[in-house]
């Protein structure tokens, strides 16, 4: 007996009625308690030194070399 093999089918799309209809529910649909978001800005300038960062109160800033102090490893 063969194992039949996905690659190169076509498979139905059952998500699309949904999404047409504007009922698609996405990740970032949902919110929990005590959630973090992320966002990485990158420089406009292509060799320009940030001199300071600010955000609003209770954010937490972290740069690149807060991140290469402590790495994130693979799952």
């Amino acid at each position: 007996m063969s194992i039949p093999t996905w690659v190169g089918r076509s498979l139905p799309r059952l998500d699309d009625p949904t999404i047409l209809r504007g009922e698609g529910r996405f990740v970032a649909d949902y919110a929990v308690d005590a959630q973090w978001h992320a966002v990485f800005v990158r420089s406009s300038v292509a060799a320009g030194t940030v001199r300071s960062i600010r955000g609003p109160v209770g954010a937490h800033l972290f740069t690149a070399s807060d991140l290469a102090a402590a790495p994130i490893t693979p799952v």
